[in-house]
This record gives C-alpha cells, structure tokens and sequence, in this order.
C-alpha cells in the first residue's frame, strides 16, 4: 500500500507540474498572438499611408502634367493664330504683301488662263506640227499680258 500512496502522490505532482507547464505555455501563445496582431496591425497601417501618400502624389503629378499640356497647346494656338493673322502682316509689311499679292495674281493668271490654239496655218490633219522658233513667239504671246502688267 504504501507503494500506491507513493505512485499517487508523484501523479499528483506530475499533474501539478504538467498544469503548471500548460499555463505558462498558454500565457506565451497569448503574448506572442498579441505581438503578431499588433505587428500585423501596425504594417497594415504603414501601407495604407504609403499607399495614400503615393495617390496623393500621383494626382498632384497628373495635375501638373495636364496643366503643362494646356499651357503648351494655348502657346501652339496662339503661334498660329500670328501666323495666319493677316491684317498684323500688312500693317508689319506692307510692301512685302503687296509684292506678294501682284506674284500670285501673275501666278494665277497664267496658270488659269485657257490655253490658245494656234494659228491655222500650223494645224494638219488634226495635229500640231511645232515649227523650230515657234516655242518662244507662242510663250510671249500668250503671257504678253502678265509681262506687261508687270512692268
């Protein structure tokens, strides 16, 4: 008997002991649970800041972009306008416009004027025979007109 009151009292203390032992066991998984909660919780917050600060400067970055282009575009749309401003180039240059308006009306006449058919005499049988000296009468007198108001 006194072998089972020996047996008893060492379970007894292996049951106090292995008690013992799971309460601090249990006391570090709960520490350490709080520590990665509270780890996980704290990275979480840092990456949503990162990520708002990185919006916050990707907005004022497209901002600043899309006022560039606007800016860019209002000064190509102003070089045109001067260079299609007519009256501004008159009042600049008026003789370089007058020059300019007599070249192209000379331009215009001989390029729209219909062209003569020539004299009788050079036509047979339906087609143009070119005599040698013809070339040069026939070009001076069909723009006789344009080299007279030129001069």
């Amino acid at each position: 008997m006194e072998n089972e009151d020996v047996i008893r009292d060492q379970m007894e203390d292996t049951r106090t002991s292995l008690t013992e032992k799971l309460e601090t066991l249990e006391k570090k998984v709960v520490s350490t649970v709080d520590s990665a909660t509270t780890n996980v919780a704290e990275t979480v917050e840092s990456v949503k800041e990162t990520v708002q600060e990185t919006v916050s400067t990707v907005k004022d970055t497209v901002q600043d972009t899309i006022c560039a282009v606007k800016d860019s575009v209002k000064e190509g749309v102003g070089a045109v306008k001067d260079v299609f401003d007519v009256s501004r180039h008159v009042e600049r240059h008026p003789w370089l416009m007058i020059g300019g308006s007599v070249a192209l009306a000379m331009c215009s006449d001989v390029c729209l004027r219909p062209a003569r058919s020539p004299p009788r005499s050079t036509r047979s049988k339906g087609r143009r025979t070119v005599k040698p000296g013809n070339t040069r009468e026939r070009f001076l007198r069909r723009h006789s007109g344009a080299l007279n108001g030129a001069r």
